[in-house]
């Protein structure tokens, strides 16, 4: 998976919009495929076009297939 880096026992990327409706729109596409899958990442917006992703199955305390599964969903959005 091209972008996402294993850091702390979690995957994250950083994703770059052309503006802040483009990264708010983003983070409510991912919170709905979060709900899908029933797995929720940990969602930062900065710099009001950037919005870090970080995903960690928390209750194992590292990452599983199941951060490796959402993050392949959210590439294809």
């Amino acid at each position: 998976m091209e972008k996402w880096i294993e850091s702390d026992g979690a995957l994250t990327r950083d994703f770059s919009f052309e503006d802040f409706a483009g990264a708010v729109s983003f983070v409510i596409k991912v919170a709905l495929l979060a709900e899908k899958n029933n797995h929720h990442p940990d969602i930062l917006i900065h710099g009001y076009r950037h919005v870090l992703l970080k995903l960690s199955t928390h209750d194992a305390g590292k990452i599983t297939e199941k951060d490796y599964n959402l993050a392949g969903q959210v590439d294809k959005l």
